[in-house]
């Protein structure tokens, strides 16, 4: 049974036919030579990997691989799903996440993070951050 949100198959199907064949229509960008995409969004309570399906997590996968660079707001403190989109994204990426945010120094804040993925081929770290 279907809860509510969630797409049959075929929508997916459907949903990831549609990006594949004309990202730029749904606001992903077009990877041009010599060029360095950077991204930023907001993933809903990212957190728990249970809380969302495959096809979710496939989706998230193929919206991160258009950027080389990709922030995403709203990361729980529960840090998992992070882990789950870097095994998805196939040693592609690493990650740098921050710690825990808070309207104060010391306060534990909402437990959010602010999490960067960046695509080791085209990003190289660096010692300024």
């Amino acid at each position: 049974m279907l809860k509510t949100g969630d797409f049959t198959d075929e929508e997916w199907e459907s949903i990831f036919n549609e990006l594949t064949k004309n990202p730029k229509l749904y606001g992903l960008p077009v990877r041009t030579d010599g060029s360095a995409l950077i991204g930023s969004f907001n993933i809903r309570k990212l957190g728990n990997p249970d809380n969302r399906n495959a096809n979710t997590w496939k989706f998230l996968v193929t919206v991160i691989k258009c950027f080389d660079i990709l922030a995403i707001q709203e990361a729980l403190d529960d840090i998992s799903g992070l882990h789950r989109l870097l095994a998805d994204l196939n040693g592609e990426y690493k990650m740098m996440c921050s710690d825990k945010t808070g309207t104060y120094p010391g306060d534990l804040g909402v437990g959010e993070r602010l999490v960067f993925f960046y695509r080791t081929e085209t990003v190289e770290l660096g010692e300024v951050v």
